[in-house]
């Protein structure tokens, strides 16, 4: 299914960007950042 738990990470970052950037621009890297963290979480 996934290449690897990397290819996973990015398409799950990808789909938040998206989402933010609708929301607000200004915060889209603090979001990502978010993100990627709360993955990191979930994942554990």
């Amino acid at each position: 299914m996934w290449k690897s738990e990397n290819d996973l990470r990015k398409m799950y970052v990808k789909i938040c960007w998206a989402v933010q950037i609708k929301k607000n621009r200004s915060r889209i890297l603090t979001e990502e950042y978010s993100a990627v963290v709360g993955f990191d979480k979930l994942i554990e």
